[in-house]
């Protein structure tokens, strides 16, 4: 992961003309298909990361594959997913459950997508740790 030296106003229009408001995504993850932005939630005690991250419409996250298995859960937007070889279609409330060495990726987003990515184990109440983001922020 990359952490890119951009305002936090450019930060939040990478997300705003799509439906994203004011979400700040601190970092990004290098893409060749441009650079996705994330909210890196860190580790839980039991060894899951946990990423927030948004997709622009009209915008692509190059498929790829990962040494854990993943869930893919999608918060809001809709587009088509790469998963097991097929094209799916997606929509908020979708939930991608990939194993270990599945190539798999957002091949087309054709509403702005946001979507929390798991390496392993179950989602978390992210309502907590994002407010615990939000307070960290306001306090530096």
């Amino acid at each position: 992961m990359e952490h890119r030296n951009q305002t936090v106003a450019e930060r939040r229009v990478l997300m705003s003309p799509n439906g994203f408001g004011s979400v700040n995504f601190p970092d990004i993850v290098p893409d060749p298909e441009g650079d996705v932005p994330i909210i890196n939630l860190g580790m839980l005690d039991d060894g899951t990361e946990h990423i927030v991250a948004g997709l622009l419409a009209g915008s692509k996250y190059t498929p790829g594959t990962h040494d854990q298995p993943v869930t893919v859960h999608i918060l809001a937007g809709s587009g088509t997913f790469l998963f097991n070889g097929c094209y799916e279609c997606y929509q908020a409330g979708r939930v991608f459950k990939v194993p270990a060495g599945m190539r798999h990726g957002f091949t087309q987003v054709t509403r702005a997508t946001l979507f929390v990515k798991v390496a392993e184990g179950p989602i978390p109440d992210f309502a907590e740790p994002l407010a615990e983001v939000a307070v960290a922020a306001a306090a530096s």
